[in-house]
């Protein structure tokens, strides 16, 4: 198990570097997941899958790294856009709110500073209409921070995941004992 270790209490968790060209997608430097087992057999069953995602999710951030058009699912960009955010020490912001602030601000709305901060840290020059939304929409950092972002809607069967998550830890099987 080549990214899986025993911490100081010796329960197995995988742990992965993410490679620098795509931190700043990710929104962090490591992939750290407990395999919520001590015993060594169950954590090589719980590596499988934990390892497979991690490579999918890898996989899907070169894409967007290499390919910023490219046609990637509602859900992906919104994490990654919410991680960007995180990583910025800043709140999402839908941008209709942004825009109805701005009608009540004296000085320059929150708006108008985060097209500053577009402009300052994404080089995107937002004084030409037509460049701005072109590379606004090109962009799903830009995105994140105007509050462009499409949520993904909430499915039944991200309920299930999530309560499945809840209810039997992941690799593991919850065992109910009588009496």
């Amino acid at each position: 198990m080549l990214y899986a270790h025993q911490s100081r209490h010796g329960v197995w968790k995988y742990r992965r570097a993410i490679p620098k060209a795509l931190t700043l997608a990710a929104g962090k430097r490591e992939i750290n997941v407990t395999l919520h087992t001590r015993d060594e057999r169950q954590a090589q069953n719980s590596y499988v899958k934990v390892h497979g995602d991690a490579e999918q999710y890898l996989q899907s951030l070169a894409r967007m790294v290499a390919n910023p058009k490219s046609a990637t699912n509602d859900k992906q960009i919104w994490e990654l856009g919410q991680a960007y955010l995180r990583s910025l020490k800043m709140p999402y912001v839908p941008l209709n709110e942004l825009k109805v602030q701005e009608q009540f601000d004296d000085g320059p709305s929150r708006f108008e500073q985060r097209l500053d901060f577009v402009e300052e840290h994404l080089g995107i020059d937002v004084y030409d209409p037509e460049e701005r939304d072109r590379e606004i929409e090109a962009s799903w950092q830009a995105k994140a921070i105007l509050g462009a972002l499409k949520k993904p809607s909430f499915c039944m069967s991200d309920a299930l995941c999530q309560w499945r998550r809840q209810i039997v830890p992941e690799g593991g099987v919850k065992v109910y004992q009588s009496g």
